[in-house]
């Protein structure tokens, strides 16, 4: 089978996190039912994926830092020519941390803080001053660092205060992201109207200010004008992908069927057919890159 070369994976490393988000998809997983990825196939599997045509990993999970072993995983994929991103709450980013990051190049960290005020930011996360000092930290050591933030009831006020205390940090690209909740206490749909509004106009401008006009366009499509699309540039299930740390392979986060796995490869192209983009999609990726 043919395969094309330029195929990205989300590959959740671990479940396992040092922090309980109260919009996590993983927040309600017992621990007999986490899983972590076994380290020691490393080198196999970063062959299989080269040869089928993955040259961009996207590591998260969970929190990947939690697991020490990550960082030779990290050496052996930059070595084999990989396209290597991180997805992180940069909690556990000490300085010697962020100089191995920075001596593999690491391509890009996005690390994620809802706000810079402490009280704010822990009714949804933790550990914000960690997470701050974690950013810094990569910063100091000059890795790309993209932070990401989530829109709740608790932060659209703060959110642009976030923004201008990044910029003044040295962060370059601050994405804004609506949160996906069905929980009143967070989600945006709960907010009154005058608040809607307001909410759903800083998180375009932010995303727009940061040069992410497609995605605020789509924000303002989805919330404001409520209008169903149908994104055809979605590449899930394309040339995007994601992978459990038990090697299954999905073809999109929010299906729960695996397409294969990894020790048995064979992903047909083009398998995405469904029209189901929605504000889902929109509270996991940046658009602009699909």
């Amino acid at each position: 089978m043919e395969h094309p070369t330029n195929r990205t994976l989300f590959f959740i490393i671990t479940d396992r996190c040092n922090f309980t988000c109260e919009y996590c998809f993983n927040k309600n997983l017992r621990p007999k039912e986490r899983q972590e990825y076994d380290f020691s196939k490393s080198e196999n599997d970063l062959s299989l994926l080269k040869k089928n045509g993955f040259n961009h990993i996207i590591i998260t999970g969970g929190e990947p830092f939690i697991n020490s072993k990550l960082i030779n995983f990290l050496r052996l994929a930059k070595s084999k020519g990989f396209k290597v991103e991180i997805d992180t709450n940069a909690s556990l980013i000490t300085k010697k941390l962020a100089r191995d990051l920075k001596r593999m190049n690491i391509d890009t960290i996005y690390a994620s803080l809802d706000s810079f005020n402490t009280e704010i930011n822990e009714k949804t996360r933790k550990m914000t001053k960690n997470t701050i000092q974690g950013i810094k930290n990569l910063l100091e050591k000059g890795v790309n660092v993209s932070v990401i933030s989530v829109l709740t009831k608790n932060n659209f006020k703060d959110i642009k205060n976030t923004n201008i205390s990044l910029e003044k940090m040295g962060v370059k690209e601050h994405t804004v992201q609506p949160v996906f909740s069905n929980d009143s206490n967070l989600c945006l749909e709960s907010l009154n109207k005058k608040d809607f509004y307001i909410a759903i106009k800083n998180m375009i401008d932010i995303n727009k200010k940061n040069k992410k006009d497609k995605y605020a366009q789509l924000i303002e499509h989805l919330y404001l004008k409520k209008t169903s699309l149908i994104y055809p540039n979605c590449q899930m299930g394309k040339n995007y992908f994601v992978m459990t740390p038990d090697k299954k392979l999905k073809d999109c986060f929010h299906k729960s069927w695996m397409i294969s796995s990894l020790d048995n490869l064979s992903i047909p192209l083009n398998i995405n057919k469904d029209n189901c983009f929605g504000k889902h999609c929109c509270s996991m990726f940046v658009i602009d890159d699909f």
